[in-house]
């Protein structure tokens, strides 16, 4: 009688536990909903809420993209050369993260009383920024999803479902908004605040509980696949990429998701415009997250 001597293979054996894959799922989740609720509705609160001109928020928005695209690379690089730590390389910056994005999204819908012209843009500004570093710094939530298991099947499936679960808690901040509102016309039906009440209470629900549960989630979950110092070319490979059609399934669904941001950007006036109300844009936002959905499917 001979023992066996076969060995588990790394690549093939189950690694990630289904309490840690369930624990990353609503992390993601959550964590989505707190970006979300940016995307759906602070648009809408910049030109309802504080009545902006055109030209002020034309400003404001030029001024962010052109800012945060040039801090990105200052971002990126930050990531990249940072020194990994017990817990990896990414799992820490999510848990540095997550309270100041939780307080940063919370601020996007909050103004203090007095501040007009400049100073009211400095301030908004000034918050737009914070936002854009959180969220850099943020994403490093679904680069986890790339090192969690060295199984190639395993890490794709954990990646199709964070994508899953990210699509629709980018969506799930029109039913929290929706809800408040019924509640508001319930207790108070002719509330002239109801549109801010949605807002401002809206956000801190959605940011206390991303936050509480972007920590928790990421206690749970472990980064498994070592890292290599090395620097390489990062155009190395790009004309394979351009081959791959599995490569162009991820572009489309990448595109998907950003036409759907545009479509955050005009549901709320859509809403209000044909529905009579921001709150309506659940019936413009859940279309778009549905097909979001199915595009990365």
């Amino acid at each position: 009688m001979f023992l066996s001597t076969k060995i588990n293979n790394p690549l093939e054996q189950k690694h990630v536990r289904n309490v840690e894959f369930g624990f990353y799922l609503a992390a993601i989740f959550f964590y989505t909903m707190m970006t979300g609720i940016v995307g759906s509705y602070r648009q809408a609160y910049l030109v309802n809420i504080l009545h902006l001109s055109e030209d002020a928020v034309s400003f404001y928005n030029g001024f962010l993209s052109v800012a945060g695209f040039i801090m990105s690379f200052v971002y990126a690089m930050i990531i990249d050369n940072r020194k990994i730590g017990k817990k990896g390389k990414f799992i820490p910056i999510v848990n540095a993260v997550a309270i100041p994005i939780g307080i940063v999204t919370i601020l996007l819908f909050y103004t203090p009383d007095g501040l007009t012209g400049t100073l009211l843009m400095i301030y908004l500004i000034t918050i737009g920024m914070l936002h854009g570093a959180c969220t850099s710094f943020g994403n490093a939530i679904n680069l986890v999803s790339y090192v969690v298991s060295p199984n190639n099947k395993e890490r794709d499936k954990v990646i199709s479902f964070r994508s899953i679960s990210s699509a629709v808690g980018n969506s799930a901040p029109l039913v929290v908004v929706l809800v408040i509102g019924l509640i508001i016309d319930k207790v108070s039906p002719d509330n002239p605040n109801k549109e801010y009440i949605e807002y401002i209470i809206g956000a801190s629900l959605i940011s206390v509980v991303g936050t509480i549960i972007t920590l928790m989630g990421m206690r749970f979950l472990k980064e498994r696949i070592t890292y290599t110092e090395e620097k390489k070319n990062p155009f190395k490979g790009f004309l394979d990429i351009v081959k791959n059609k599995y490569a162009w399934t991820i572009i489309v669904s990448e595109t998907l998701k950003n036409l759907r941001g545009i479509a955050n950007y005009m549901g709320p006036f859509l809403a209000a415009a044909l529905l009579g109300g921001t709150d309506k844009f659940l019936l413009f936002g859940l279309p778009t997250g549905i097909g979001t959905a199915v595009g990365i499917l």
